[in-house]
């Protein structure tokens, strides 16, 4: 059989089962629909579940960055303080955005997670601020916190670390407002729950017991000194040096004797010279001019 035989039988054998193709499918309409429904779910399942992971994924990655932002402004109201620059609100900022975050979260656990990082913003910003807090503005905070680790406990039903997380938050927000017998309770339940036993928040209840009468203690921070003014002292001006005039000669011509206090007159002293002149007379007892130019007078 040659090649062109063959394909001509083939051309007979496609155009009947082209002509017969609508009897099958009236003979098998039930199983071709079935089938076609089958692979039809199984595509939109694939694809449907390709979105879900996707959009998971975007909401946790969208938690993540506003936890790390919560962080980093943290940092920054520090650096501020430090550097005595006004602080913006920045804390109570990232408080806003992780409740409407939580708001928007699909997902329950991821919601949870928001809304207990929340609490932990609303309590965090009383204790980052520059300034003494009002007690009013410290009870309307602290109940804002609560709410938001009351909506996190709904939100954290089948995750054992989220839960403990909230009840760890409820106890916060009671030592914040001075209620330790509450904050207490509340602590010695995530002790003796053993589903809490494999997470980390056991731990940290009994050190918040442990700490408990410290905590209570309240601190006054008294004001730093003053940095005491800075005294210059100013080397003194170097005076010009003038040279004494010079003392005469006590041996020199003209000099004379200088005696102590209490006697009438000062003798004078004659010069010495190299040749002795003569006896000056004594002008004390007789009276006499003493000039040189005179000559004593005899008896």
């Amino acid at each position: 059989m040659d090649a062109e035989h063959r394909h001509e039988l083939k051309t007979n054998e496609l155009a009947d089962w082209i002509g017969h193709f609508p009897d099958f499918c009236r003979e098998n309409a039930k199983t071709i629909i079935g089938v076609s429904l089958i692979i039809a779910a199984a595509v939109v399942f694939f694809y449907s579940r390709g979105v879900r992971a996707k959009s998971q994924f975007d909401q946790e990655a969208q938690a993540i960055a506003l936890i790390n932002r919560l962080d980093y402004n943290k940092i920054v109201t520090i650096r501020a303080q430090r550097e005595g620059k006004a602080a913006a609100d920045s804390i109570g900022l990232s408080a806003e955005s992780l409740e409407m975050a939580a708001a928007e979260a699909k997902l329950p656990h991821v919601a949870a997670l928001l809304l207990i990082k929340q609490g932990d913003a609303l309590r965090t910003d009383l204790h980052y601020r520059a300034k003494e807090v009002d007690p009013d503005v410290i009870g309307n905070q602290i109940n804002n916190a609560r709410e938001a680790y009351e909506k996190a406990l709904i939100q954290a039903q089948g995750n054992n670390t989220l839960v403990a997380l909230a009840n760890f938050g409820m106890g916060m927000c009671a030592e914040e407002i001075g209620d330790y017998t509450k904050a207490a309770k509340i602590y010695d339940s995530i002790i003796a729950d053993a589903d809490f036993a494999g997470t980390v928040l056991p731990r940290q209840a009994q050190g918040r017991l442990d700490n408990m009468e410290d905590n209570k203690m309240q601190f006054i921070f008294v004001a730093a000194p003053l940095p005491k003014p800075e005294i210059k002292i100013e080397s003194p001006t170097p005076k010009p040096v003038v040279p004494d005039a010079p003392k005469p000669d006590a041996n020199g011509p003209g000099a004379v004797e200088i005696k102590p206090a209490g006697e009438d007159t000062a003798t004078p002293v004659a010069p010495v010279t190299e040749e002795p002149g003569p006896a000056l007379p004594d002008t004390s007892k007789t009276g006499t001019d003493s000039s040189p130019d005179k000559e004593p007078e005899t008896n």
